[in-house]
């Protein structure tokens, strides 16, 4: 078994994979951009509570400012190590080191600051919300963790096993220093849970095209059984919720807020989001 900084040798007939911001300075930067915000905003209320009990002191309340910053320090024990072990645990978040973690959260506090002076209401919550999605999703996107066993024809993506002799179809593209895989299975055999997408650093790419395009010539003995139970049911939600949306777009809002509109609109994309996941899902077989 190899990672990504030891290449297998070529008769290797196993291969593992390793691609978190451990290994790559693009995904460490992106992570550290999302978490810069959270961080930022986190060191933001610390500063808050160590200021507020400084303000309580001068004012003689001792025991008011001992016990807010006791109770601060509880807060914090209590759920830093359950984020911590979050991260080392999720490949997105694996390998980001303090250094990284205290720099994007001053980072973070800055950005915060500075936005929130210059930029309308509007505009500031846009850019926080840009900030913390966008470089977590394209994170989470690229970086993978995976074992092939090209002689038994398995292949681990992700924590997900896929036996690549299901597989019916593969389609190919290359983005700059990343490969994506489509796959598409035989009828019956994939489930909700089974990747239809690969995404991987290119260094993987010839060995696991290899053994891809080895498990569509192969012949799977077992089709797997129907799934037209979950396939109806997953497109009757889909179909509620779809419903639903278009319920709350009849809505007339109530009450003098003008916001009214909005809301009704957002909590309509929103369902209707879920609603095209499980219909999604119903069209791709359970």
């Amino acid at each position: 078994m190899t990672t990504d900084s030891d290449p297998a040798p070529a008769d290797s007939s196993t291969f593992a994979w390793s691609h978190t911001p451990a290994e790559s300075r693009l995904l460490s930067g992106l992570v550290a951009l999302s978490v810069g915000v959270v961080a930022g905003f986190a060191l933001g209320i610390a500063l808050g509570v160590v200021g507020l009990a400084v303000l309580l002191a001068v004012e003689g309340r001792y025991l008011v400012a001992v016990a807010t910053l006791l109770a601060f320090v509880f807060g914090l024990a209590r759920t830093a190590p359950h984020l911590f072990a979050t991260g080392e645990s999720a490949p997105p978040f694996r390998g980001l080191g303090h250094r990284t973690l205290a720099a994007s959260a001053v980072g973070g506090l800055a950005t915060l600051a500075l936005a929130g002076y210059v930029l309308p209401r509007e505009l500031f919550s846009a850019l926080v919300g840009a900030t913390l999605l966008v470089p977590l999703a394209l994170a989470s996107l690229l970086a993978s963790e995976g074992d092939l066993d090209a002689e038994n024809g398995r292949l681990t993506y992700s924590g997900t096993d896929i036996d690549l002799s299901t597989l019916a179809g593969v389609r190919r593209w290359s983005v700059g220093g990343y490969v994506a895989y489509r796959l598409s299975y035989a009828e019956g055999v994939a489930t909700f849970a089974t990747p239809r997408t690969l995404v991987v650093p290119r260094r993987v790419d010839s060995r696991l095209r290899d053994a891809l395009d080895t498990g569509v010539a192969a012949e799977s003995g077992d089709p797997g059984p129907k799934r037209t139970g979950v396939r109806v049911v997953a497109a009757a939600i889909g179909l509620f919720f779809f419903g639903f949306a278009g319920l709350l777009l009849t809505v007339d809002p109530t009450g003098a807020t003008l916001r009214g509109d909005a809301v009704l609109w957002y909590a309509a994309l929103v369902i209707g989001l879920f609603g095209a996941i499980f219909v999604g899902l119903a069209v791709r077989g359970g």
